[in-house]
């Protein structure tokens, strides 16, 4: 299936919220604070397409010479097509463009498959970050560019 990558605006929110909620239905951001992190860092925002229709999403922010991905999720009935490599490459070639020298993320522990699509991307476990979500642990992984 052909889908593209390009920049988030707010006429996509709607959509992204949708995919948000699918796949973090116990933590969800919400609309308020989407808006906050495209005002923060609208450059670090990008969705995934397909004939029109977002499928998945990036959004994290870069300080200095370090990334960090805030939230990424591709929708359940489009996973496993490679839109979450893409859609990380994306970022971490901006990043890279930026004179990043490292990117950071937080994952629950228990999300067995996101932390291997993680490692497969060149992230490592740094330390495990307690209560970093308000009913589990977190690890915080690393990925020198």
């Amino acid at each position: 299936m052909i889908f593209s990558i390009r920049n988030f605006n707010l006429g996509d929110l709607d959509e992204v919220l949708e995919i948000e909620k699918l796949s973090f239905p116990k933590d969800a951001y919400t609309k308020s604070l989407f808006k906050e992190f495209y005002k923060f860092f609208s450059e670090g925002f990008f969705v995934a397409e397909i004939k029109g229709k977002i499928v998945g999403y990036i959004f994290g922010y870069i300080y200095r010479d370090e990334g960090e991905i805030v939230s990424i999720s591709v929708h359940p009935d489009y996973r496993g097509l490679g839109i979450g490599n893409k859609l990380m490459e994306t970022f971490i070639s901006l990043l890279k463009n930026k004179g990043g020298k490292r990117c950071f993320l937080q994952v629950r522990v228990s999300n067995i498959t996101a932390i291997e699509f993680y490692k497969k991307l060149g992230f490592k476990i740094l330390k495990r970050e307690k209560r970093y979500y308000l009913d589990e642990d977190a690890y915080l992984m690393k990925k020198d560019l």
